[in-house]
Order: structure tokens, then C-alpha cells, then sequence
């Protein structure tokens, strides 16, 4: 099962129809961020009426290599040296 950078949970919706979400691996559908179990907390704070996609969210996502630098921060890297090049001209063959 897929995850983002705050840590939450993504599927697929027929995964999550046959309760597979956590098993899924379908990178190639449409994906739906999978909730927290229980009772929410709180409501949408929009309006009643207003447009808005609290509810559902859906993402295409990609699987990248383990150890992969998309989402990890850059190492610190080291000045490079600048080196004098000598070009070397002859003439013909």
C-alpha cells in the first residue's frame, strides 16, 4: 500500500470494495486516500452547500525505487573543485 509524506494510507477503490486496502499495489488506477478507522473527530468546516472535496481525494501515483531522493532531503554536498581543461588540437588525420 502506498504512502505519502504525511504518512497517509492510499488504495485503489476496488481494493478498498474488497476490503484489500492494504495489500493494494494497483499504481496504475486512480487512487483514494484511505481514512482513519473509527468515528472522525471533527466535520468540514465548509458550509453546507459550498463545493468542496473534503470527502474525497483522489491522486495518481507512481512507485519510485526504495532509496530513492524525491522525497528525501539533498545531502549536503561538497564544493567542487574546478579543474583546467587542456584541448589538444591536431591538424588532419
Amino acid at each position: 500500500m502506498p504512502f505519502d509524506s504525511q504518512g497517509d494510507k492510499w488504495s485503489c477503490q476496488s481494493c478498498i470494495r474488497g476490503h484489500r486496502s492494504s495489500k493494494c499495489a494497483h499504481y496504475d488506477r486512480p487512487m483514494k486516500r484511505i481514512p482513519k478507522a473509527g468515528r472522525p473527530l471533527t466535520k468540514c468546516s465548509h458550509l453546507n452547500g459550498v463545493d468542496c472535496n473534503c470527502r474525497e481525494v483522489w491522486a495518481i501515483m507512481v512507485p519510485l525505487a526504495p532509496g530513492s531522493m524525491v522525497c528525501s532531503p539533498e545531502p549536503e554536498t561538497q564544493p567542487v573543485q574546478q579543474q583546467q581543461v587542456y584541448h589538444v588540437y591536431t591538424e588532419g588525420r
